[in-house]
């Protein structure tokens, strides 16, 4: 029977303290870090894996350091903030509106943090705005866009799949297709 996480833990505690006479190491996220590789069968579901996922991707591509952890973040909001622009742009058919939708989205404190930092809420957002990009389009050119509400539809499935603030969202698309 392999020894549980908190064990392991524990027994990284101690040979510390016997080393150094302090049970907690300089650098007590090794620790949490080494946690999180071992219990994976003891996984917090709180939130899906795919935000997750993509952090782990950026950590394993460019190194467990600050380029790691916020380059997947970075892309994902400007995938966000182009995506809404062409919502804008495929509703309105106004390059003035979907300026001033960039402007006031470049601008927004929220995107903008969330772009640079490893959060799960700009992976959720993501998807979700080319969801509403995809939408719009497929409703601006009438019937015949299956590829493209099939596309919103995974990207709504996506955006569920980082977090599950999404499912409400979600849910408002399908109730607004089946109003119409």
């Amino acid at each position: 029977c392999p020894p549980r996480p908190e064990q392991l833990i524990h027994g990284i505690m101690l040979l510390q303290e016997i080393r150094t006479g302090n049970p907690f190491p300089l650098d007590v996220s090794l620790l949490i870090r080494y946690q999180s590789y071992v219990s994976a069968s003891n996984m917090i579901l709180e939130h899906p894996l795919l935000g997750k996922r993509l952090i782990a991707l950026g950590i394993q591509l460019f190194g467990d350091n600050p380029w790691g952890w916020r380059l997947p973040a970075a892309l994902a909001g400007a995938l966000a903030l182009f995506a809404m622009m062409r919502a804008v742009w495929w509703a309105s058919l106004s390059q003035k509106a979907a300026a001033m939708a960039g402007l006031l989205l470049v601008t927004n404190h929220l995107l903008f943090i969330n772009a640079r930092i490893a959060m799960l809420d700009i992976f959720m957002l993501a998807p979700l705005a080319v969801a509403f990009w995809m939408i719009s389009a497929a409703c601006r050119h009438g019937q015949g866009n299956h590829a493209r509400l099939a596309l919103a539809g995974v990207m709504l499935g996506l955006a569920m799949g980082a977090k599950w603030s999404a499912v409400p969202v979600c849910m408002m698309a399908g109730l607004g297709f089946a109003a119409a």
